[in-house]
């Protein structure tokens, strides 16, 4: 994929409310590893979709909001 096919693709997600600063490609794996895209993708699944990276994220979402003095939500 060129370089404006994928910024065409950040851009449709942006307008639609993603984030979208922060992306890893399996080449950022493949600096610490000798592995298939395949494995690299597994590895970037793997890092990102588990409990303890989502829990950082959330924790770090309200914490910020709180310090710019955002009012949170009541249930």
């Amino acid at each position: 994929m060129d370089y404006k096919k994928t910024q065409k693709a950040i851009d449709v997600l942006e307008k639609a409310g993603y984030y979208v600063g922060s992306l890893y490609h399996v080449d950022d794996v493949k600096t610490y590893f000798d592995c298939t895209d395949d494995e690299a993708m597994e590895v970037l699944d793997s890092a990102l979709d588990n409990d303890g990276t989502a829990e950082t994220i959330w924790v770090a979402i309200r914490e910020i909001g709180w310090m710019m003095g955002l009012k949170e939500i009541e249930d």
